[in-house]
């Protein structure tokens, strides 16, 4: 039997999506957090962003969106 790890499979799921994802590099980076050098035992995981995917892939668009908004009026 396969020894389970939900810590490690948390921890590479979460700094996958942290290395691939620009936006939500981005809010953790804001926040002060570098997923890749912060998140080192179960205490961490408190301080992981959570959302949903969905929200991830579209923040830089409306980011992006708020911020030509802005720069026109």
């Amino acid at each position: 039997m396969e020894c389970w790890n939900f810590f490690n499979d948390l921890k590479s799921n979460i700094v996958g999506q942290y290395a691939d994802c620009r936006s939500y590099r981005l809010l953790c980076e804001i926040q002060g957090y570098n997923l890749i050098k912060d998140l080192e035992s179960e205490q961490d995981i408190v301080n992981i962003l959570f959302m949903a995917d969905t929200i991830k892939k579209n923040l830089l668009t409306y980011f992006l969106a708020l911020l030509q908004y802005l720069l026109r009026n």
